[in-house]
């Protein structure tokens, strides 16, 4: 879900055919001023699957990033082999990987958080690190 903010801030690059779009990509996140931007919203129509329409759309949002940001990150289902892949033809290279989960605030008003957070610091290699068992 979007907001209109992203859409409007966004980058976002289609493929027509007889005035129909038929593939398109864009930005989860775009900032020039941060010079960060997240690729994401990659899709393609089923029957136009196969003919290096997503490629070319990534692409394009890919080399417009490139001349904004200093660090482009893709956001992709590590079991979308087809994604992967053409992400790997554009030259993007694994690097690390984002775990995405749902939570629930157990209690509103509890120390609990607090002391597991000084634990982690306190655990933590570095200064600017906390280390969480997950």
């Amino acid at each position: 879900r979007h907001t209109g903010r992203q859409i409007v801030e966004g980058v976002y690059y289609g493929s027509y055919h007889r005035s129909r779009l038929v593939a398109a990509a864009g930005t989860h996140i775009y900032s020039r001023r941060e010079g960060v931007g997240v690729i994401g919203n990659v899709y393609t129509r089923p029957d136009f699957r196969g003919r290096g329409l997503g490629t070319q759309v990534t692409g394009a949002v890919a080399d417009h990033l490139l001349q904004h940001c200093g660090l482009i990150v893709l956001n992709v289902d590590p079991a979308n082999h087809t994604a992967r892949h053409v992400y790997h033809q554009l030259g993007f290279r694994e690097s690390g990987s984002l775990i995405e989960a749902m939570s629930t605030r157990r209690a509103a008003y509890s120390p609990v958080p607090l002391l597991r957070r000084a634990v982690a610091r306190h655990r933590a290699p570095g200064p600017d690190a906390e280390v969480i068992d997950i």
